[in-house]
């Protein structure tokens, strides 16, 4: 074999290698159906039944009162995104998605989700005028996760999210009033 078919060979192999290198380095997807949905209408995500499995990672199992009645939190965030929606945000640099909407017939209170594609841990968010039980003229933020401890273990393009939520839906709340469950 002469020299310039040794090449070659030495060519095509690194290629292989570096192609399986790639290859392996690429993050898994395991909810790969929501790349679907990027740019397309929270209201489609959130009616679609396979949703009700993220909902089912991220979202707590507990009663809260938050829309002015005792609910789960499941069905306030249902309620606050069953409204008129936003464009969903896939990032696949950080490799995460973002969906919102408001609440039909009463777009004050709205809600927020925020979802790490790779490590299927997720945040919501949801803007409401009952934060002691009683109704107030100033919106408060409630955020909690199934899936994060405390404030210091949600990564901060999920902080980042939320404030850029905030402003494109003229929303000024102060970080006094987020309040935050885990």
């Amino acid at each position: 074999m002469n020299e310039e078919g040794r090449s070659t060979i030495a060519l095509a192999d690194s290629y292989k290698k570096s192609k399986q290198e790639n290859k392996n380095s690429i993050p898994d997807i395991s909810q790969k159906w929501l790349l679907e949905f990027d740019s397309k209408s929270t209201n489609a995500l959130i009616w679609d039944k396979r949703f009700t499995e993220v909902k089912e990672m991220i979202i707590p199992d507990r009663n809260v009162h938050l829309l002015g009645f005792e609910r789960t939190l499941k069905e306030s965030l249902s309620m606050v995104m069953g409204g008129a929606p936003n464009p969903i945000k896939i990032d696949t640099t950080q490799n995460y998605m973002v969906a919102s909407a408001c609440r039909q017939n009463s777009c004050d209170e709205k809600g927020f989700i925020w979802y790490d594609l790779i490590a299927n841990k997720g945040i919501i968010a949801i803007v409401n005028h009952f934060p002691l039980k009683k109704y107030t003229n100033t919106p408060h933020l409630y955020i909690t996760s199934k899936n994060y401890k405390n404030l210091q273990e949600i990564k901060q393009s999920a902080i980042k999210e939320i404030k850029e939520w905030l402003k494109n839906e003229n929303l000024e709340i102060s970080q006094n009033n987020w309040t935050y469950e885990f």
